[in-house]
């Protein structure tokens, strides 16, 4: 099993686009019947996002990459992943110091670089983020199987940037035109969540219809683009699909019953 990077392959069945600024809320919360944890450490912002600094200093919002809300820290996700309280206080606290290092460096780029030079260091500061964490996390994982799924959702989480993992590429052995085929469908997909979470925000209503259409569109594009060997490896890399709840991607005052599901070589 692939060792979780930054990067993730979500499914073809998410949407959104446009700009938004994060608005801050709680980003843990406890499923009922459950007694809160002492969580040591507080992420706050939405959950799900992360606004990265383009050209001319424009913060521009991105979705399923590394954000200052962890995404295990949804109950569900907790849930699935059977983490206890001492895991998941250490999950916050390792994931907290990470991102503070990475904004710290984030922020020192500076203005002048070039989109291409841009790109290639802010892939380099996701690299260092998710080495790090990663590391951090050695020891953490005590019960069988439980690091396996934790990946396996974070690649999931992800969405199609998982395919910019450069241990993701090489173990599937895409090919540059597949590369640029997933980008591009990467790039569709931010646009159309940042579009997404503005109608959520206006009509649900009429954004969960949209969403399905979308879904219904664009789930099989990773089908179309894979090949037979490619499916089972992609299959064998993200595990079970896990159903991610609306809330894990927009705030909750945004919140529909939608599901998002991650494509299987099982589909095709």
């Amino acid at each position: 099993m692939i060792r979780f990077r930054n990067f993730a392959v979500f499914s073809a069945l998410m949407c959104a686009g446009s700009v938004l600024c994060a608005q801050e809320k709680s980003p843990n919360q406890t499923p009922a019947g459950q007694k809160k944890p002492a969580v040591e450490v507080q992420v706050q912002t939405q959950v799900g996002q992360n606004q990265e600094t383009g050209r001319a200093g424009v913060q521009v919002q991105t979705f399923g990459g590394i954000g200052p809300t962890p995404w295990f820290g949804n109950p569900s996700i907790r849930q699935e992943l059977k983490l206890n309280d001492e895991q998941f206080n250490r999950l916050n606290r390792d994931y907290k110091q990470n991102w503070d290092r990475y904004q710290t460096e984030q922020k020192s780029l500076g203005a002048t670089l070039t989109p291409q030079q841009r790109q290639e260091r802010m892939q380099e500061l996701q690299r260092n983020f998710n080495q790090g964490f990663n590391r951090s996390t050695e020891n953490l994982f005590t019960e069988p199987g439980q690091r396996d799924r934790f990946n396996q959702l974070y690649y999931q989480y992800q969405g199609y940037g998982s395919f910019n993992d450069p241990t993701v590429r090489e173990r599937m052995k895409l090919t540059r035109d597949q590369q640029k085929q997933i980008n591009e469908l990467d790039q569709n997909w931010q646009r159309d969540m940042r579009d997404m979470t503005r109608n959520f925000a206006t009509d649900r209503e009429e954004a969960t219809r949209r969403y399905r259409d979308w879904s219904r569109k664009n789930q099989n594009n990773l089908k179309e683009i894979l090949n037979e060997d490619q499916h089972r490896i992609w299959s064998e890399t993200v595990g079970d699909p896990y159903d991610f709840s609306p809330d894990v991607y927009f705030p909750n005052d945004a919140d529909v019953n939608v599901k998002i599901k991650t494509p299987r070589s099982s589909d095709k």
